[in-house]
């Protein structure tokens, strides 16, 4: 099975490096196809959210998670499929990971391609 810490790491050393000083952790909500990626971003201090969404993923970035949900869709046999997926990275490199389907937003996605 592949770790998926390598495709993780980079976009934490990406978001890392923002103007924010006294960031504790980072929230990443993605929604992502193989082709396609979309991001919440939340720096917080503690429990208090201290900026949403002023920063973007670079493309970088972007590759690095489509390269993930790829390379996860060939392990099949390991991974659960997913849509969505939730980052928490903390200031000490630790981070969580969680993925979920969400048909709505993939049935969503597959009616925005037939038209």
């Amino acid at each position: 099975m592949t770790d998926i810490t390598k495709f993780i790491f980079p976009v934490f050393d990406d978001l890392k490096n923002n103007n924010f000083d006294e960031w504790t952790h980072i929230v990443l909500e993605i929604e992502s196809d193989l082709s396609y990626v979309g991001s919440t971003i939340k720096f917080f201090n503690n429990d208090k959210c201290i900026d949403s969404n002023s920063k973007s993923l670079t493309p970088t970035s972007n590759f690095q998670i489509i390269q993930m949900h790829k390379m996860m869709e060939k392990e099949k046999a390991c991974f659960e499929k997913w849509n969505r997926a939730k980052v928490i990275f903390h200031r000490d490199g630790r981070y969580e990971l969680s993925f979920s389907w969400d048909q709505t937003l993939q049935d969503t996605w597959e009616n925005a391609k037939k038209n």
